[in-house]
Formats: C-alpha cells, sequence, structure tokens
C-alpha cells in the first residue's frame, strides 16, 4: 500500500503542510511513497534534499518517462545502475537503479533527434534546453514554452504526426513535454506499484501533467490549490476534488478515501 504523488505544488509548496503530512506518515510506516515528477533525476533528488523528503519507494521522472528504484529496495533486482545522490541527498549516496524494461519500452519509439527538428519547426513554439541531456542524446522528455494560443498544442501535435513519430505530448501550465508514446505518469505508476506489490494507493496531483496520473484508476486526490481548469473538469468518482492545498490535500484525500486511524476503503 502507498502514495503515488506529484513533488511541485502537490507535496510541496506549503512547509506547514508538509509539517503535517510527514508527522503523519511517521504513524503510518505501513504506507509507502512513490514521487511521480516532471523533473529528470538529478533535479528531483535536489528538490527532495532541500525539502527534508523521506527517501521513496520508486522515484517515477520525467514526467512518467523513466523510473527507478533504491538499489536495497529494487524489486526483483535490476539490470542498470544510475548513481545520484551523496553526502547529504535524500538517499545518504545511496546507488539509484533505473528499471530499464521500461525504459526500453520507451526507446522503441523514441527518436528525440528528430523530434527536437520536428518541433523547431512550428512556429510560436520555442524548444527549452533538453532536461536529462548526455552524450548519448536527449534522454526522457523534451520541453517547451509558448505564448498560450492553443493552436501552437495542435501544431506541435501535427508536425509530430506528419513526422511520423509516436510521442505523447503534455501540457501544463504553459509548459509543453513531448515523452515516449509508452511514457506518462499514470502508465509509469502503474509499472510502479505492480513492481512495489501495493495492493492500495492513492494518487495525487495538481496541474495538466499529473491528469494521467489521477486517471490511473487508482483513488485519487487533486488537492485544493490545483490549476482552475482541472477543478473546473468533471472526474470520474475516483478523483476527490480537496478544499486543502498542498500536501494538506493530500491528507484530506487519503482521510476520503481511507478514513481514521484504521487503514480501510476501496
Amino acid at each position: 500500500m502507498g502514495i503515488v504523488t506529484d513533488l511541485d505544488d502537490t507535496l510541496l509548496g506549503s512547509s506547514e503542510c508538509l509539517s503535517a503530512f510527514l508527522r503523519w506518515r511517521e504513524g503510518r510506516p505501513q504506507w509507502g511513497l512513490a514521487y511521480a515528477t516532471g523533473r529528470y533525476l538529478d533535479s528531483a533528488l535536489h528538490v527532495m534534499r532541500e525539502a527534508g523528503l523521506p527517501r521513496p519507494e520508486a522515484l517515477i521522472t520525467d514526467v512518467g518517462s523513466r523510473i527507478f528504484f533504491p538499489v536495497s529496495g529494487f524489486p526483483g533486482g535490476g539490470s542498470g545502475r544510475e548513481t545520484a545522490g551523496g553526502e547529504g541527498s535524500p538517499v545518504s549516496g545511496t546507488e539509484w537503479e533505473e528499471d530499464l524494461r521500461w525504459w526500453s519500452r520507451a526507446l522503441a519509439t523514441w527518436r528525440p533527434v528528430e523530434v527536437v527538428r520536428a518541433l523547431k519547426r512550428v512556429p510560436g513554439f520555442s524548444v527549452d534546453a533538453v532536461d536529462g541531456e548526455d552524450p548519448r542524446g536527449p534522454k526522457g522528455r523534451i520541453s517547451g514554452r509558448w505564448d498560450g494560443d492553443p493552436g501552437v498544442v495542435a501544431r506541435v501535435e501535427q508536425a509530430l504526426k506528419e513526422a511520423g513519430l509516436p510521442t505523447r505530448v503534455v501540457v501544463s501550465r504553459g509548459r509543453l513535454d513531448v515523452i515516449p508514446a509508452s511514457g506518462g505518469k499514470g502508465a509509469a505508476a502503474r509499472y510502479a506499484v505492480a513492481r512495489l506489490g501495493w495492493r492500495k494507493v492513492l494518487a495525487c496531483g495538481d496541474n495538466g501533467n499529473d491528469r494521467d496520473l489521477l486517471l490511473a484508476g487508482f483513488p485519487a486526490v487533486l488537492v485544493g490549490n490545483a490549476d482552475k481548469g482541472m477543478r473546473e473538469e468533471r472526474w470520474p468518482l475516483r478523483v476527490y476534488i480537496a478544499s486543502k492545498p498542498y500536501a494538506c490535500g493530500i491528507l484530506q484525500g487519503w482521510e476520503h478515501w481511507y478514513g481514521g486511524p484504521n487503514i480501510d476503503g476501496p
């Protein structure tokens, strides 16, 4: 059983709410944690360290393109390591191991150089420096910004389609991410939860790149500080709309779905 939560503006955003959440979780060690973020690995580890977050059982990065487990807790062993952390890090220098089976799904269709080329031809869209770039080429996702004209998003999608590039386009708060077709926080969360063997899950988010996490089939909570557009959407019954913000909204969602001190619920 565990909580799968976005970091920025969901678990993080209010020191008071985060403190309340961490106190709450200390009394419920049986509830695991997984973080699902748009950040790349080093950036996620940095913000975890800065906020003093506990080590998660799984770390989903790059809007669901990549999944890491701490080596000491990797279910079923692993095949490939990504060293991260260091003294004072949230994992105390422990290595993280990337789930290469998950990444191999992305590699089957992911052609990042061609994606960048197609995006640079879209008027009104600007490709940012690629997060997680390494000598082998950009990994995980390609991001950019535009002026808010919804027509630009349509042109991006059309450009990728015309180039024959199977991808997913994720829009959130003036940012657009292009990720492998097999990616997304929802699919990554289902995969990680299955590997961890969690039977009860609470999914938590606040903005557009959390949409498929909230719709992944788990009991979910949209925190109270979520984007107005997200709060006004028609959500299925498994998505609870919290009135409280940030981590306080996570606690409110947990109480709604699982109630009181006993772990009961759907």
